[in-house]
């Protein structure tokens, strides 16, 4: 049981979570970071701590091979301990909460990166002094372009994003037969185009720094590794058209455990640490989906039909073949 808040620092927080470091003196507990709750403003969206390792450990682990899930350990947290940390830290946490979750701090060694270079919402790059280079990617949306579509889920928000900032509702046309792509995830399924991919996510870095060896070095670490194929596999269980799926959802009964399964995929986080010597990679954020999204994944999805953006001709098209 964690008694003592003090121990803790906070680190960083994302939408649901919090993360706190250990400084403390309890060498059980160095290196691990831990995991807490945020409050929600609506308890409709909460699923049980115990549950989310339960999830992650009996339906996502076993499809990684070689240890790219982080260890997730369930820790009873004292009364008012989340209560204090939220208060010292400053952090709006679920402050009933009991549990928490401890995970190995993917970082432990290189937390003061040189430089931080955010290349777009879901694509980071970390530089450390030893040559050590993190790449934290979020895949989002993997799976096989659906016959007919010309642009990917992942393409068309980014489109829909971009147009709304400009105050436009509906898409738009380019010049030379076609809008430029962003950075594409579906790139990454196939051998043929991760070369395509590495460069778009390394040329912009070229205006400050020589990327040569760095495109080589990733690119050497993606066609090795066998996670991208993993994350795919369990976001398209059962032939899943998760499109067509969250256009027929009806309510929170509706949603099947495959759909839940593919939209928990949708939103994890990948680190792969590189260099001369290193290659490692580690994934995170896989709580489990609530039910309670289901209002929110069909309107966006309706937006992105409504807006025409999946019909719109990208350049270069998105990548349609699937070789993992």
């Amino acid at each position: 049981m964690l008694t003592n808040q003090s121990d803790w620092i906070f680190l960083a927080k994302g939408n649901a979570n919090a993360v706190f470091s250990y400084r403390g003196e309890d060498p059980k507990l160095q290196g691990l970071v831990l995991r807490l709750r945020l409050q929600l403003a609506d308890s409709q969206g909460y699923i049980p701590v115990q549950s989310i390792v339960e999830y992650v450990n009996s339906k996502i682990r076993p499809s990684f091979k070689n240890g790219e899930i982080v260890d997730m350990s369930l820790v009873e947290l004292a009364p008012g301990f989340a209560e204090a940390l939220s208060g010292i830290s400053h952090v709006a946490l679920q402050k009933d909460e009991k549990y928490g979750i401890l995970l190995p701090n993917i970082l432990p060694e290189y937390e003061r990166a040189t430089n931080i270079v955010e290349m777009s919402k879901h694509i980071k790059f970390r530089f450390y002094q030893n040559d050590i280079t993190v790449l934290e990617l979020k895949p989002k949306w993997l799976y096989q372009l659906p016959a007919g579509v010309s642009t990917c889920r992942n393409c068309a928000l980014e489109r829909l994003r971009s147009e709304t900032k400009r105050g436009n509702t509906g898409k738009s046309t380019g010049a030379g037969g076609g809008i430029s792509r962003p950075i594409c995830p579906l790139d990454l399924l196939s051998p043929k185009t991760l070369q395509r991919w590495t460069d778009k996510v390394c040329s912009p870095l070229a205006e400050h720094m020589d990327v040569t060896q760095l495109k080589v070095q990733l690119l050497h670490v993606l066609q090795r590794q066998s996670s991208i194929k993993a994350i795919f596999e369990l976001q398209n269980e059962n032939n899943l058209d998760v499109h067509q799926n969250i256009r027929n959802l009806k309510g929170e009964s509706s949603i099947g455990e495959d759909l839940s399964l593919s939209m928990t995929m949708k939103d994890v986080t990948v680190f792969i640490t590189f260099g001369e010597d290193a290659a490692d990679i580690k994934i995170i954020d896989l709580d489990l989906k609530p039910a309670a999204k289901w209002s929110h994944w069909k309107t966006m999805e309706q937006k992105l039909v409504d807006s025409g953006f999946y019909d719109e001709l990208m350049s270069p098209p998105c990548n349609r073949e699937v070789d993992l």
